[in-house]
């Protein structure tokens, strides 16, 4: 029996588009890939160009392992080192269909930051992830659209 949440796992896999506004510092768009390296594990990388509210342009990266536990049909979000699982970055919490939108939410801690994310499923082909970031040195909002190539 197919979860939707193994759905949802299952159709990550692939190339993406993406661009994501970040409230207090600027944009970034690229191009990022879910590659499945093992069973139930993704591998993300993404590249892109950030480009800050001053028009300055820098080439950025990112790599996380998400990974869906079937026993427990959860998504779960690792921070990556040298290509291994390292530390949990958040687990996705599957939270509601509202106007056939799927959503889930997931929590990172880092000291006195909290990273709230909500991940929005707007079809196959579209997500949308969203971060709050507060702590006594940021407060900010990261917003990515996915849209699949």
């Amino acid at each position: 029996m197919t979860t939707e949440t193994l759905k949802i796992f299952t159709q990550l896999a692939g190339n993406w588009h993406f661009h994501r506004t970040l409230s207090t510092a600027g944009s970034v768009t690229g191009n990022a890939h879910f590659e499945l390296v093992a069973p139930n594990i993704l591998h993300y990388k993404e590249h892109g160009v950030f480009t800050t509210d001053t028009q300055k342009t820098y080439q950025v990266s990112r790599e996380y392992g998400y990974c869906y536990d079937a026993t427990q049909d959860k998504v779960a979000v690792y921070f990556l080192c040298a290509n291994q699982l390292d530390y949990l970055f958040h687990e996705l919490n599957f939270t509601s269909e509202k106007d056939d939108l799927l959503t889930a939410t997931g929590i990172h801690v880092c000291r006195e930051d909290r990273y709230s994310a909500l991940y929005e499923f707007v079809h196959a082909n579209e997500f949308n992830i969203t971060y709050h970031v507060m702590g006594p040195r940021k407060n900010y909002v990261s917003t990515t659209v996915f849209k699949r190539n």
